[in-house]
């Protein structure tokens, strides 16, 4: 049983008024470069956010 974001798909195809599942399952998976755009953008944020978290612990530690 596959699942799109937690719902069965055979679920979203019937709320989406699709006769076949495979027209359904376009929209249960994430094009490959989109994911990795995607991947890229989010540990990009996450490494900036955790650089600064970081710099900022080391300013209240010298204090």
């Amino acid at each position: 049983m596959q699942t799109a974001y937690g719902y069965d798909v055979s679920f979203v195809q019937l709320q989406l008024g699709h006769e076949h599942a495979a027209t359904t399952s376009i929209y249960t998976l994430a094009a490959p470069d989109y994911r990795a755009r995607e991947l890229e953008r989010v540990l990009s944020a996450t490494l900036t956010r955790s650089k600064a978290d970081l710099s900022e612990s080391r300013r209240r530690e010298s204090r």
